[in-house]
């Protein structure tokens, strides 16, 4: 029999076994709709949808729609900083007193010699989340407003000690994601929103990028109450302040999210090899940089990454063992619906 017939044969009842998962769990938990895609290092497997883009409509999921991915977005900051060291115009180990010298003087002493890998690893003792009632202004802002307010985080954020000593503990921080956003706009001179689509969506074809949620005809975003599903506004108006961009604020097509999975599954290409094993090395509590790690004798086996901004949920799993990924989205984010996300996930990578 000729091989690739036989490799069909044997690869056809995972679509099926993978859509009957995917339907059974948006019916199962009311999800207004999940889609998922599969794919090796250098092509797609499959991608299926399930459900529709907004509760009580009858709009069907397609091909192409966009996702919001929330926290998966942080190995994209990490991966366009690691572009940025490469060039020289940073090491890991720069600290922030040395990228903002004017504001530093205003820095607590612990916080000054906060690291770009404490950054990007969690380890830098900063707080989870900026203070809303200083950078929830409005929400429809121009990149230079938005470039102001992530450097008045700088400002505001490293004015008091750090809650742990830098490099001593995990805990997780979008601060310290938005701070970066400031690092990298220092360093280049202009938006983190241009930085990344220059350095590192340009380069791996991702044209479908957005900032916000998705506008137009796409899936909406969901919040549940009393088990109701209500839909959630468009662009920022359903989404945290414009300042979260690197800490999680992109949507992509779940083809071009899979190119971004693809390099990292390659570990070449965009970076060298041993800028992607940095990216992959585990720093504190089994979390690298952007990337939560499963590690076996030492060497990173599988990475993954959870992101909600609390009415979309997404997860993406990458086997390097394997040489597979998986990408699964929802449009809500429901306990059930994290739930079937864990089913889908596990059914997409056997």
């Amino acid at each position: 029999m000729n091989f690739s017939l036989l490799a069909l044969l044997f690869v056809a009842p995972l679509f099926g076994d993978l859509q009957e998962t995917l339907d059974a769990q948006v019916e199962k938990n009311g999800t207004p709709g999940m889609a998922v895609i599969v794919f090796d290092q250098d092509k797609i497997i499959s991608e299926l949808h399930s459900g529709v883009r907004e509760a009580g409509k009858r709009a069907l999921l397609e091909k192409g729609d966009l996702w919001h991915i929330g926290s998966d977005g942080k190995a994209m900051t990490a991966t366009l900083m690691a572009r940025l060291v490469e060039k020289g115009l940073a090491k890991w180990d720069s600290p922030l007193s040395e990228i903002f010298p004017k504001e530093s003087k205003n820095f607590h002493l612990d916080a000054s010699a906060i690291t770009i890998e404490q950054l990007l690893s969690h380890t830098a003792g900063l707080p989870a989340n900026v203070d809303r009632d200083l950078f929830n202004e409005g929400r429809k802002l121009g990149a230079k407003r938005i470039e102001k307010q992530r450097l008045e985080v700088v400002k505001v954020m490293l004015k008091d000690a750090p809650a742990s000593e830098p490099g001593s503990k995990y805990l997780y921080s979008n601060t310290g994601y938005v701070i970066a956003g400031a690092v990298i706009e220092k360093l280049l001179d202009t938006s983190y929103e241009k930085a990344i689509v220059r350095e590192v969506f340009g380069p791996l074809g991702m044209k479908s990028v957005g900032f916000g949620a998705p506008e137009g005809e796409a899936p909406r975003g969901h919040v549940v109450r009393g088990g109701k599903r209500s839909a959630t506004p468009t662009g920022y108006e359903g989404d945290n302040p414009a300042i979260y961009a690197p800490a999680g604020g992109m949507h992509f097509s779940l083809e071009d999210w899979a190119k971004f999975g693809q390099a990292h599954l390659k570990g070449e290409g965009i970076l060298k090899p041993e800028t992607f094993a940095k990216l992959h090395m585990v720093v504190l509590n089994n979390y690298s940089l952007g990337w939560l790690v499963r590690e076996r004798d030492g060497k990173a086996v599988r990475l993954g990454h959870d992101g909600t901004n609390t009415m979309w949920r997404a997860r993406i799993t990458l086997d390097l063992e394997m040489g597979r990924g998986v990408c699964v989205v929802a449009n809500d984010n429901d306990d059930a619906t994290v739930k079937g996300i864990g089913a889908v996930e596990k059914e997409g990578l056997k």
